[in-house]
């Protein structure tokens, strides 16, 4: 898909009922052919929301730190909003166009989580590497955060003993 820089890029948006019964929208963004991505009017919640993940990052500017980890060729970003439109939480899925995509970054706002906004941004990003015919996805999920690592092995996740974990898409 080919963008012109005076037309910005339209995010595919999804409604889904999560396991809360509270609808969220899942609004997928895609990198251009440099590597941006143009989150529009979510950008600086996305950033915020971002430093929160990052203890001690609260010196750098929280706009240059979302972009050094989610703009790069082959990403998609996943915003998730709630009916108000407020970013609730995002993920990240990189290396789209090759044999193994990584899940780079992602978070969920306090006060939503437990509502299964996690797991289906996994779910979603799983999809979006078998759409682009990526074989594997990696991801290095917080070793102290339990839910995480179990909707991660929920979904077929296998750790092999290491910090990172593993789904062989076939």
């Amino acid at each position: 898909m080919e963008d012109s820089a005076e037309s910005p890029q339209q995010p595919i948006i999804h409604n889904r009922e999560n396991t809360a019964s509270s609808t969220f929208n899942f609004k997928t963004f895609y990198s251009d052919s440099e590597g941006r991505i143009d989150l529009g009017s979510y950008t600086r919640d996305v950033a915020k929301l971002n430093m929160l993940i990052y203890e001690g990052l609260d010196d750098k500017d929280e706009l240059q730190e979302l972009k050094d980890i989610i703009e790069e060729p082959d990403t998609a970003v996943i915003v998730v909003t709630n009916h108000s439109d407020e970013v609730v939480g995002f993920g990240s899925v990189s290396g789209l166009h090759s044999s193994t995509a990584n899940f780079d970054v992602s978070a969920v706002k306090e006060g939503n989580r437990g509502k299964g906004i996690y797991r289906e941004l996994v779910r979603r990003r799983v999809e979006l590497a078998m759409q682009n015919g990526v074989k594997k996805v990696m991801t290095f999920p917080n070793s102290q955060n339990i839910y995480q690592i179990k909707a991660l092995a929920d979904e077929g996740f296998n750790n092999n003993g290491g910090s990172f974990y593993i789904l062989d898409i076939k």
